[in-house]
């Protein structure tokens, strides 16, 4: 869920900006999203991201740090 989440604000900043989406996300290189900072290879159209893992923490969901 939280890459859904970050890809809908991704293309949400693209509109905020006045910019065509596709053509905003082809130019950005890195984003801070919720479930840690996305990176994309330049000439790549593929985000890599860390693995999102969730456990519950004093009975609420808290992300993992740990890889």
């Amino acid at each position: 869920m939280p890459y859904a989440y970050d890809d809908f604000n991704m293309i949400v900043q693209a509109f905020e900006r006045g910019q065509n989406p596709a053509v905003y996300l082809r130019n950005i290189a890195t984003y801070d999203g919720t479930a840690g900072t996305l990176t994309k290879a330049r000439g790549s159209g593929t985000f890599q991201s860390p693995p999102a893992v969730w456990v519950i923490r004093n009975g609420k969901p808290a992300l993992t740090t740990n890889n």
